[in-house]
């Protein structure tokens, strides 16, 4: 008889082989969050984040006037050390660099959720995008991803949030190839060690 590894967090079913189920339950005991963080930016001023990586350091401008329930969360996970030691552990060439899930797995979120923000004339056309990965509408929470290329197909279902400043934008060719599907551990996937918020 065949058995599925199934494991329950925060009401959420996993099945399958996840590489450390017991993980999954620490990650939530450790740094799970109820519901969406208060306001702790302010939507009229410039914020700026500085991802320090073991591939160099990656500026970003945020868009806290386009965005704010994104980029209030991301300053707010920041700020907390939510991002501190995780991996960028999805990178495929061309398309995008997606971290933001302190498991690897690209499953975990923070615990909460918030809706897109789209009604704008934002687009996916052109390299450096900073916007929230999600796994259907209004599903935000934590991770996030880079366009590493125009990327017109993803229109209308990511909020983008930031960009990635011109004197930045060569860093993301360092950032190290990842496959999920395919890779085995993280020892050559691109760390970030912290996150800086800058607020102009």
């Amino acid at each position: 008889m065949n058995y599925t590894p199934t494991v329950v967090v925060n009401d959420r079913i996993y099945r399958d082989n996840h590489p450390n189920l017991f993980g999954l339950i620490g990650i939530y005991e450790f740094s799970g969050y109820l519901q969406c963080p208060d306001w702790v930016i302010q939507p009229e001023s410039n914020y700026l984040a500085r991802l320090d990586t073991s591939a160099g350091e990656i500026e970003i401008e945020l868009f806290a006037g386009t965005a704010p329930l994104a980029v209030n969360s991301f300053i707010f996970l920041a700020q907390n050390g939510w991002y501190d030691g995780i991996y960028f552990h999805r990178v495929l060439p061309g398309f995008v660099a997606q971290a933001g899930d302190p498991s690897g797995l690209g499953v975990l979120g923070p615990g909460y959720t918030f809706v897109n923000e789209t009604d704008n004339d934002l687009s996916f056309d052109r390299k450096g995008l900073f916007a929230m990965a999600n796994a259907g509408v209004d599903t935000n929470g934590s991770q996030f991803f880079i366009t590493l290329a125009p990327a017109a197909n993803l229109d209308g279902g990511y909020t983008i949030f930031g960009q990635v400043t011109d004197k930045s934008l060569a860093m993301l060719d360092e950032i190290a190839l990842r496959d999920p599907q395919t890779a085995v551990g993280f020892e050559d996937a691109t760390i970030i060690h912290r996150i800086e918020i800058i607020k102009n």
